[in-house]
């Protein structure tokens, strides 16, 4: 046997998902407010490349500094144990 529903009844879990729509519509207006003027993630992903490689170059001299100025301290050091003799 069916239990007969009136008209409100059958219709009370499409009040409530309209309801939820609504809701959702304005969390999503304000999201949307936050977020708008950042930049792309397109764009976001380049300039994180480009700062990659960046970092990449500049680590490369810092090593080619290091190992010129490793060098010149052998021959600095080696100049004066000579003298020192």
């Amino acid at each position: 046997m069916e239990i007969q529903r009136s008209p409100s009844q059958r219709f009370e879990p499409a009040w409530h998902a309209l309801a939820e729509v609504t809701r959702l519509r304005s969390v999503l207006s304000t999201e949307e407010a936050t977020v708008s003027g950042l930049p792309s993630r397109a764009s976001l992903v380049s300039q994180a490349d480009r700062l990659q490689q960046e970092i990449n170059t500049l680590e490369e001299q810092r090593r080619a500094i290091k190992d010129t100025v490793r060098s010149k301290c052998r021959v600095l050091g080696a100049t004066l144990a000579k003298a020192v003799q």
